[in-house]
């Protein structure tokens, strides 16, 4: 187990391997100065992505873009209308749409009813409701094939533009205004709609260079332009004067010659205004949710208006071509439609310093704040001190051992520390120091530099670790109990103790004595890199390949990626203010919610919900630096700070904004047998025998749609919800008939879940053998065929009886006329013996006195056996009482003392138990007299409550058990009891007699 973890311990970190090497050929460099800050962004930096055709977009130039309120985003280009969920684009044009006369399409807008209104280039307008296409040209009333503009009043008056005419859509019908002078057609562009209800349009061609004389408005039928109009006009007035419509029936004004941009509200009063540079000048604009304004310049660069200034998005024209639209979303993405595709812009969560920016080498081991504020970071090729912004770098300095650090430290006098591979290095007052083996130090290779509370240094390096007091090092290796030399991290936790975390194990010195814990104590990996102490007392470590762990009252919890951590290898765990845990890893910086950490780490619940973040959210790169120290740090802004492979990756959580709208959730398709199906009906009918059952879903959120999970459960099948991740699609095979509700829901880039979801319902119907009248058809044949059956049976028994009556009845007579008469001839001629013989032959006469009586008992037994009753021997007492008769008849003659004993409540028993007992009893003291030899024989009755026992024992000759049973005797006996349901046992070896013991049960009245 030590070298896999050594093994994976190594794998993260491949660079360590030659950083001696890369610190020593480093460049020189002129002595450190504050270097001035490079031009820094002056809104959060963006992420871009772009779709074009080869993502499956129609066509490469966008003209329009819009959301519907049921959250899919419509793109509107030259070769079709495209609908999007951020995965998949599902297209229209003529090939799959009759309602498409043409495919370019121009401008769109949602109606106040949730209707799609589409403006095309040719085909004039169309409306989608309820998944339906609906055109309207010139055959419906709309002068013009060719759409420019669409506006709805409050009243939901739908407002067409075109170069040719002005049309008013309003209760079913087309209006179209011309000039008074008789027949000219209007071009005007309506804009906004004051608070007495005029709806102004601007009559011009492009919004720009208009005049008050150019200014119209519409109310109570009638349109009103010239002066006449202006004087009613609620806005300042301008010799030159565009404007843009803003949320919330807001209006921007761009004031060309001032160069001024004003946001007005629906009442007409300024709310606020920002100036802008002579190279701005606005031509497209659009505003976003937080009231800022996005706008293309006149020389096609993207800018941003918002807090009283303008920000440069980009500082070039825009990469994709021709800007013809922008349009933000429910989540604040600002999306670009051009002639190069459709790009989106996303806000990073996360800001970075790399080698542009002035950093000395972009792989960046650690970073640490110092006392007075200053950021450090240990590259590679040179120490850096961040102040402001502005960048100063160390290396090739009198007394460094190294020109790079993979630890920083700072002691209670201000001096900072930094560990290296070559050595250690203290900073005070612009000057370094170096220490090595000379001043006492086991390795000059150091790892790990920590300052306790007491102010003592702590060093630790791959020769063991060391304190550092009073001038001298103090070395503890694993003679001292350390579990390893190699050093990785030294922390100290609330209470004072110190852990240390090596390749093989974590170790806690307390009170100079080392503890070690291992896997074998509830760590995930032997190898731990990082330690946190959180808000809550409890303390969290970091390790390769094993993921987190939790130590409380002294158990250790290991949470791994399979529970949704993310990732099994954490370099550094931080803690912000709201409860969170952020976590370096080799797939990105990942947070989560301390509360769901322990609920998971107590058994409360079985996952735990985790957000990554990488490249696309701003890392310059997603491997985080790991086993240096520290790894990470908390600024004392609050902002999170991690060293990463390709720079220094920064946060501030309380200014990250949390996506607190949960994802709309939409079944899109269902397909049964590669066959799609329509979802029209809220309960969809399957055929019977449909055996492939495939749902394709989909959430809309466009932050990162490839950060929504989710998970879904088909009622009436699934115990549980099933767990899908990003998987956008469920399958089913071989289902039953019945009735069945499919679920799904969806969580957004930061975990929040629509609970809600979406569901459709479908019944499979059955074949006719599988319906319940068939099953209740089938259950009556089955019972009618088992009636059937018995009545056969019981007829066979019947005549099977009648056959074995008649033979019993054949065996009495042979009996009676055979067997018994034989016996009674015998019993006369031995009376008649008896009485000639007189009394001179007394012993003799005994004898024959003892035949007769067995004869006779014979006879009885045998016309008994006839009628199946009861031993003759029974009929005048109990068991006991028929044993000692047994006794003294075997007996008579004899030199053999019988002794019958009785034990227990002696009780009338069933017929066949007392039968077996006196057979048993009558065959075992028959084998003691006649073939054991024997002195004496006891037989013992026991009644027991559950059951009754004989033992028949004498002091014979005995017998090899061994041997197996010789003789029908015994196995008769063996036999006759098993038949009656009980047990019998013979114990016996040579000269030592025999004991027969049988037990019957007795079954509980």
């Amino acid at each position: 187990m030590l070298l896999k973890d050594l093994a994976s311990f190594f794998r993260l970190l491949p660079a360590l391997a030659l950083l001696a090497g890369a610190l020593s050929a480093a460049q020189g460099q002129p002595p450190p100065g504050t270097q001035p800050p490079p031009p820094r962004r002056i809104i959060p930096g963006f992420h871009s992505e772009t779709w074009t055709t080869e993502q499956g977009l129609p066509g490469d130039t966008v003209r329009a873009v819009a959301q519907t309120r049921d959250g899919y985003l419509w793109v509107a280009t030259q070769a079709g209308l495209a609908r999007f969920d951020g995965v998949r684009f599902t297209n229209y044009s003529k090939l799959n749409e009759p309602a498409f006369r043409t495919n370019e399409c121009n401008v769109l807008l949602e109606g106040s009813d949730g209707a799609l209104w589409i403006g095309t280039i040719g085909g004039g307008l169309m409306r989608y409701r309820g998944g339906r296409f609906q055109s309207f040209g010139r055959d419906e009333g709309l002068p013009t094939d060719v759409v420019n503009h669409l506006y709805e009043d409050r009243r939901g008056r739908l407002w067409i533009t075109s170069y040719e005419a002005l049309t008013l859509y309003e209760d079913g019908r087309f209006k179209t205004f011309n000039t008074a002078d008789g027949g000219r057609s209007v071009y005007a562009v309506p804009f906004h709609e004051d608070e007495e209800g005029r709806v102004w349009l601007f009559r011009t061609r492009g919004l720009n260079n208009s005049t008050p004389g150019a200014l119209g408005f519409y109310m109570d039928g009638e349109l009103q332009l010239g002066e006449d109009a202006a004087r009613h006009f609620p806005f300042p007035s301008h010799s030159s004067l565009a404007a843009f419509a803003g949320r919330d029936r807001a209006v921007w004004f761009h004031e060309a010659e001032a160069r001024v941009l004003a946001r007005h509200g629906a009442a007409g009063g300024e709310e606020r205004r920002v100036s802008y540079e002579p190279t701005d000048t606005p031509t497209l604009a659009h505003e976003d949710a937080a009231g800022g304004l996005w706008f293309l310049s006149a020389g096609g660069e993207l800018r941003l208006a918002r807090e009283g200034r303008v920000a440069r998005v980009t500082a070039n024209p825009w990469p994709g071509g021709v800007v013809n639209a922008l349009y933000s979303d429910r989540e604040e993405n600002l999306w670009v439609g051009s002639s190069g595709g459709l790009t989106r812009l996303r806000r990073l969560a996360f800001d970075s310093y790399t080698t542009a920016d002035g950093l000395s080498n972009e792989t960046v081991w650690t970073v640490f704040e110092d006392s007075r504020g200053d950021v450090w970071a240990g590259t590679n090729n040179g120490i850096n001190r961040i102040r402001g912004g502005a960048f100063s770098v160390y290396r090739q300095q009198p007394g460094m051992a190294a020109e790079g650090a993979v630890s920083i430290a700072e002691d209670a006098a201000g001096r900072l520390w930094f560990a290296s591979t070559q050595g250690l290095m203290s900073y005070e007052g612009g000057r370094f120091r170096a220490y090595a083996r000379r001043e006492g130090l086991l390795s000059e290779n150091v790892r790990a530099v920590r300052v306790d509370r007491a102010g003592r240094l702590w060093v630790g390096t791959v020769g063991g670790l060391h304190a550092f007091e009073g001038g001298k090092f103090r070395p503890f290796t694993t003679a001292d109990g350390l579990s390893h030399n190699n050093v990785l991290f030294i922390y100290e936790d609330g209470s004072g103790d110190l852990w240390i975390g090596t390749p093989a194990g974590l170790n806690r010195m307390r009170e100079g004595r080392f503890e070690v814990f291992t896997t074998k104590d509830g760590l995930g990996s032997n190898i731990v890199i990082a330690a946190h102490e959180a808000s809550d007392g409890s303390l969290w470590f970091g390790t390769v390949g094993g993921g987190l762990a939790r130590l409380r009252d002294g158990r250790f919890a290991a949470i791994a990626a399979k529970a949704g951590l993310g990732d099994d290898t954490l370099t550094s765990i931080l803690e912000d203010g709201a409860g969170n845990l952020w976590m370096g890893s080799t797939r990105g910086v990942l947070r989560a919610s301390l509360r769901e950490l322990n609920a998971y780490a107590d058994g409360k619940s079985r996952s735990v919900s985790c957000v990554a973040y990488g490249k696309a959210d701003g890392l310059p790169s997603n491997d985080c630096s790991g086993g240096t120290q520290p790894a990470g740090w908390r600024t004392r802004d609050g902002r999170l700070w991690f060293p990463t492979t390709k720079g220094i990756a920064f946060v501030d959580p309380a200014a990250l904004g949390r996506n607190e709208l949960p994802p709309p959730v939409h079944i899109e398709s269902l397909v049964v047998d590669r066959e799609p199906r329509t979802l029209a009906a809220p309960t969809v009918e399957l055929a019977p025998g449909s055996r492939a059952v495939e749902f394709h879903f989909t959430a809309l959120s466009f932050v990162d749609p490839s950060k929504v999970k989710f998970r879904y459960q088909l009622e009436g099948f699934d115990r549980d919800w099933v767990e899908a991740g990003t998987r956008r699609e469920a399958f089913y095979t071989n289902l039953p008939p019945g009735s069945y509700r499919f679920r799904v829901v969806a969580s957004n880039d930061d975990g929040v879940w629509n609970e809600q979801g979406a569901s459709l319902g479908f019944k499979l119907r059955p074949y006719f053998y599988q319906t319940v009248w068939f099953y209740l058809l089938c259950a009556l044949l089955a019972a009618a065929l088992m009636w059937g059956v018995h009545l056969l049976r019981v007829r066979q028994l019947r005549r099977e009886f009648s056959a074995v009556l008649a033979e019993r009845n054949r065996i009495a007579r042979e009996l009676h006329d055979t067997l018994a008469q034989g016996f009674t001839s015998v019993s006369m001629q031995l009376e008649a013996v008896s009485a000639k013989m007189g009394d001179g032959g007394a012993a003799a006469r005994e004898h024959l006195n003892q035949a007769r009586l067995l004869v006779r008992s014979s006879l009885a037994e045998a016309r008994r056996s006839v009628r199946d009753l009861r031993s003759e021997l029974l009929d005048d007492g109990d068991l006991g009482a028929a044993l000692s008769r047994v006794a003294r008849q075997l007996t008579v003659g004899a030199d053999v003392h019988a002794e019958v004993s009785v034990t227990g409540t002696p009780r009338p028993l069933p017929g066949a138990v007392e039968k077996t007992l006196l057979r048993v009893g009558q065959e075992a003291l028959t084998n003691a007299v006649r073939h054991a030899a024997a002195g004496r024989v006891r037989l013992r009755l026991d009644y027991e409550e559950s059951r009754v026992s004989l033992v028949v024992s004498d002091d014979g000759g005995g017998f090899d058990t061994g041997e197996g049973e010789v003789g029908f005797g015994l196995r008769g006996m063996r036999e006759r009891v098993a038949q009656a349901g009980g047990t019998l046992s013979i114990n016996s070896r040579p000269g030592a007699g025999t004991e027969v013991s049988a037990t019957m049960p007795l079954r509980q009245s």
